[in-house]
């Protein structure tokens, strides 16, 4: 992996609303050769799963891949809520890697390639997110929340 330039924040989105299952889910669907990956996922009751250690390329967001973190939220669907344990987490989450790796603490709105920025974005706000219509993490994150607003 390369330098690390930013963060992606990802919902996992199963499909299935308000799933008590999303969260393991997800850490066993991560943890199959071959299928997306995220460096952490925040569970609804604020539990961090580090699926992929920072430093090593996980399988999140094509070509940010190899320069950007990526951490997923569990999320059903886009109307699922972020949870307060989860906004809290992922708050804390966040201001720890972005000092470990000397990343803005900044919300970024768009993302043109992995060399356009430093910061914090969305998936959905991400070149590879615009292409594919991806809508996470969405209007259940609450970028004030984070002190990112």
């Amino acid at each position: 992996m390369g330098a690390v330039r930013g963060i992606v924040v990802h919902g996992t989105r199963s499909g299935r609303p308000n799933s008590p299952t999303e969260g393991p889910g997800t850490v066993s669907y991560c943890c199959t050769p071959g299928t997306t990956s995220y460096n952490c996922m925040i569970d609804r009751d604020g539990t961090v799963y580090e699926l992929v250690p920072p430093g090593t390329a996980a399988w999140h967001a094509q070509e940010l891949n190899f320069n950007w973190l990526g951490v997923a939220l569990a999320q059903g669907t886009v109307e699922d809520p972020i949870t307060g344990a989860q906004h809290a987490t992922l708050a804390w989450l966040l201001r720890r890697l972005c000092d470990q790796y000397e990343i803005p603490l900044q919300r970024l709105s768009t993302l043109a390639g992995p060399a356009a920025g430093r910061g914090i974005v969305e998936h959905k706000d991400t070149a590879q997110g615009r292409r594919h219509g991806k809508s996470d993490v969405g209007p259940q994150l609450d970028w004030a929340r984070l002190g990112l607003a």
